[in-house]
């Protein structure tokens, strides 16, 4: 394990680091930081810089980013983490591409690769059925309880529907379960938080809510399904 500084958020780490062992192509470790921030959402360029690529102006560190967007290496890591998510970054792994990369892995790896691509793919099939039987009947508010409580470890399904809600053009602090998120977004995902909280004049109120308790993972989706009503959960499709 590394002990600098580098951003592994939202997945950690310790699941970079696996899928890079799962890969059939191996990556390089500039590889593996590169797919991890371009997996958060970062375009190409910034990412082959946060992931330490050198080059010597901006068209040099572009080239950079766009070579390694392409390689086998990053295209595998990159679907492991949309099959552990059910998110992809701007087009380079979709979803259909995540299941074309896994399969081939599946069935031309070694006995510990085919494995890996095997889980990753029923997880994937999981993500996306469940997301189809639940987007044509649920509200927005919904839909984000639903990421929220699917993935509760660590906050991690908090951190995602954040993310979701932030993309799609929303203020940070119009999250519809932004108190009950605050602490644990905080604690985990620092880096994130900074960056939604560095500007706006709701950056002291948003500050004030992440320094209220980090709730348990349980009583992270307790509080959100209190707030909400029934939710559906993934592993009863019933409302509790």
């Amino acid at each position: 394990m590394s002990t600098d500084d580098f951003d592994w958020s939202p997945l950690g780490e310790s699941f970079w680091r696996s899928a890079a062992e799962s890969c059939q192509h191996k990556p390089s470790e500039l590889q593996l930081r590169f797919a991890c921030l371009k997996h958060s959402g970062l375009n190409a360029t910034d990412s082959a810089r946060g992931a330490g690529y050198q080059a010597n102006d901006d068209e040099g560190m572009r080239q950079q980013g766009s070579r390694a967007a392409k390689t086998t290496a990053v295209c595998e890591l990159l679907a492991y983490a949309h099959a552990e998510t059910g998110k992809g970054d701007d087009g380079i792994v979709s979803g259909k591409e995540a299941k074309r990369i896994l399969s081939r892995i599946s069935r031309k790896g070694n006995n510990n690769e085919r494995i890996k691509a095997l889980e990753a793919l029923s997880r994937l099939d999981q993500v996306e059925a469940a997301a189809s039987a639940n987007q044509p009947e649920e509200s927005p508010e919904q839909s984000l309880a639903f990421i929220i409580a699917a993935v509760p470890t660590q906050g991690l399904g908090a951190y995602l529907a954040l993310c979701s809600f932030v993309a799609a053009g929303g203020p940070v602090c119009n999250f519809p379960f932004i108190a009950e998120i605050a602490p644990t977004i905080a604690r985990n995902y620092p880096g994130g938080w900074a960056k939604w909280t560095a500007k706006g004049h709701m950056t002291d109120f948003l500050c004030k809510l992440a320094d209220a308790p980090v709730l348990s993972d349980d009583e992270l989706v307790a509080a959100v399904r209190a707030k909400l009503g029934p939710v559906k959960t993934l592993e009863t499709g019933n409302a509790n």
